[in-house]
């Protein structure tokens, strides 16, 4: 696979700030990476985090099926009333959610705080 193996291609962190679980995303997300992104937010939704933050700020890349994952856990969150937010995109990838019209759903942030704040259990 060009550009070697997935798990070397997308590095995948968390952890539990104030009640908000915070996935912070160093690589590219793409249709042979994005799986893992998607099983960890699932299961932090399983898991009862109702607020989620995806920190993008390490992210260079993100193409349909990684958009894909992020609908399908935004819609997720949604039925339970939680909240996605995004944080720190660059200017590349932040370019590609207003490409795609996907920031008047999912909320996107300057930075990790900002969103936090929003997502935090009220």
């Amino acid at each position: 696979m060009p550009g070697g193996e997935p798990s070397d291609r997308l590095r995948l962190e968390y952890r539990i700030d104030d009640g908000v679980a915070i996935v912070d995303a160093d690589g590219e997300i793409d249709v042979f990476t994005c799986g893992p992104l998607r099983d960890r937010l699932l299961a932090l939704a399983d898991e009862g985090h109702s607020g989620l933050v995806v920190n993008l700020g390490r992210v260079s890349f993100i193409d349909s099926a990684g958009l894909g994952v992020l609908v399908a856990v935004w819609h997720r969150l949604r039925k339970f009333d939680g909240v996605l937010a995004l944080a720190a995109p660059s200017p590349r990838v932040r370019g590609v959610f207003d490409t795609t019209g996907l920031t008047k759903a999912i909320s996107i942030y300057k930075s990790t705080a900002e969103a936090v704040q929003v997502c935090r259990p009220r």
